[in-house]
């Protein structure tokens, strides 16, 4: 009997807040997961803003789909389980599999979380993918962002 695993698709998103405002670093950052079985059977899905301006870059919005879907397994006890996290960010890969030095950023505090959460899981593996395999976390994270700018165009 094999085991089934867990494969957690994340993704970042960090987008102009406005016609011609600064994207990455300084626009709007979401996030979103779908995690799912080998078999592709749903067990969870989840976005968000994460904010928007100085802070924010499609690295800090890489790492906190990574945060919020481990938080997610970590909150069912579902750490005994072997997991795949999917991304199509290289350099997230790549620091988080220990494979390349990493870059301190506005994302140094997210990065270092990421690394204490993996931690807690028994199997755990990084897998760079494109984006079309991870389309799922990729459509809630557009979802997100345009949601938060329709909201913003109506307080204005």
């Amino acid at each position: 009997m094999s085991t089934v695993r867990i494969i957690c698709k994340t993704d970042g998103l960090c987008e102009s807040a406005f016609d011609g405002g600064p994207q990455t670093p300084g626009g709007v950052a979401t996030y979103g997961f779908f995690i799912c079985d080998d078999e592709g059977r749903p067990i969870a899905k989840d976005s968000g803003v994460i904010g928007e301006g100085a802070e924010m870059n499609h690295m800090v919005a890489e790492y906190e789909a990574v945060l919020q879907a481990l938080g997610y397994l970590l909150q069912e006890k579902r750490t005994k389980e072997p997991v795949i996290v999917q991304n199509d960010n290289q350099q997230l890969v790549l620091e988080m599999k220990g494979e390349r030095e990493f870059e301190r950023g506005l994302h140094e505090s997210r990065y270092y979380q990421a690394k204490r959460l993996t931690s807690l899981f028994a199997s755990i593996c990084y897998k760079k993918v494109d984006r079309e395999i991870i389309w799922e976390a990729d459509c809630l994270t557009w979802k997100e962002y345009r949601r938060y700018l329709s909201q913003r165009h109506r307080l204005i």
